[in-house]
């Protein structure tokens, strides 16, 4: 099916996560901004922001005003359940 999770796509996903929950804990926008295709869009409460330039200077905002910022995701198997829309957002 079209919609199966295969072990090559979570290992995708799974490293995904890591490399982005690394770029949040580094306050790293360009290593965030990375984790998305190019045409990405990051949806917030102040904006919405579209193509890695943007998501990017998003990211540098949100770590100028939260220095403690870190991230912890621990929702692979959901995530997993939602790949085939992961798949057309996140370089993967």
């Amino acid at each position: 099916s079209q919609d199966e999770v295969t072990p090559q796509i979570r290992q995708q996903i799974e490293a995904l996560n890591q490399k982005f929950d690394e770029a949040i804990n580094n306050h790293d926008p360009a290593g965030c901004a990375a984790c998305c295709i190019a045409t990405g869009v990051v949806i917030t409460p102040v904006g919405t922001f579209v193509g890695q330039q943007e998501i990017q200077k998003c990211y540098a905002e949100v770590f100028q005003r939260f220095s403690t910022l870190s991230h912890q995701v621990d929702k692979i198997t959901h995530l997993c359940s939602f790949y085939s829309d992961l798949c057309g957002i996140y370089n993967i």
